[in-house]
């Protein structure tokens, strides 16, 4: 008997620290669910019509750390159903900031994108960042820059700049774990914000900053999305016929009224 409770106890233990794990995982932000669609997007840094239908997070709560709260963010997420996230982001600064003076790829106005497959509680976590320049890194270092990140999943970026900020583009493939319907991923994104030279503020998208235990998460969707193509409108031949047929009816009938006048008037001199 003590042995069964032994047991028994142990199984508890485990199966708690196992729920504690996954309500400690997914204890942030949860960013709701990102569609999916098979439509053809163009990494170009210009947006895309079925973004619209994806799902949209702002980046807008600056760190503490922060001197300028007035640049925010706009980020669309869809996916492709199979292996591949797509992000476009707008960030709204007035003052865009090209800094060549660090060898430190975030010392730039930039935006990063965290993604964490696992959702678990050690945050393990893959790091994306492009810069006003068009420059892709990965992670934290410099070591990973354009194609090099491709080993990584970053599979194409691109960056536009416009009238009140700029904007950038990802895609990023699942590279090293299969990704499908219904799965939590851990989400955070952050805009890196010049506001001189060596001074930098960060804005998020939520309240953890840059702490990835704290990340919030996003839930790949099974729904699809596509572009919607108006129909034209039907032609109801039915009618259209009618139409044509009462037409040559009045027509007959102004004939047959006028040979009538005609008849009537060639009568009357006669007589």
């Amino acid at each position: 008997m003590r042995k069964l409770l032994s047991a028994l106890l142990c199984a508890s233990m485990v199966m708690t620290s196992f729920g504690v794990s996954a309500l400690a995982a997914e204890s942030g932000t949860a960013y709701g669910e990102v569609p999916a669609t098979s439509e053809s997007i163009s990494i170009d840094g210009e947006k895309d019509e079925i973004y619209d239908q994806g799902l949209k997070i702002a980046i807008a709560d600056p760190d503490s750390s922060t001197p300028d709260d007035t640049t925010t963010g706009d980020a669309w997420l869809l996916w492709n159903g199979s292996d591949t996230i797509y992000a476009y982001v707008e960030v709204k600064d007035s003052d865009v900031i090209v800094y060549d003076g660090t060898p430190n790829a975030w010392e730039t106005d930039s935006v990063e994108l965290f993604l964490d497959y696992s959702n678990t509680v050690a945050r393990t976590r893959d790091q994306y960042r492009i810069d006003i320049k068009g420059v892709a890194t990965y992670y934290d270092t410099t070591t990973y820059t354009g194609d090099d990140t491709k080993a990584y999943g970053f599979e194409n970026w691109a960056v536009n700049e416009m009238d009140d900020g700029y904007a950038v583009e990802f895609e990023i493939k699942a590279y090293n774990e299969s990704i499908s319907a219904d799965m939590n991923v851990g989400f955070h994104l952050m805009i890196n914000n010049m506001v001189e030279a060596g001074t930098r503020g960060m804005v998020h998208s939520d309240p953890a900053g840059n702490v990835p235990e704290s990340f919030g998460y996003i839930t790949l969707s099974g729904d699809t999305v596509e572009i919607e193509v108006p129909e034209e409108p039907a032609v109801d031949e039915g009618g259209e016929q009618a139409a044509q047929t009462s037409d040559l009816g009045i027509a007959v009938a102004a004939v047959s009224l006028a040979a009538a006048s005609i008849a009537l008037v060639a009568l009357k001199k006669r007589k």
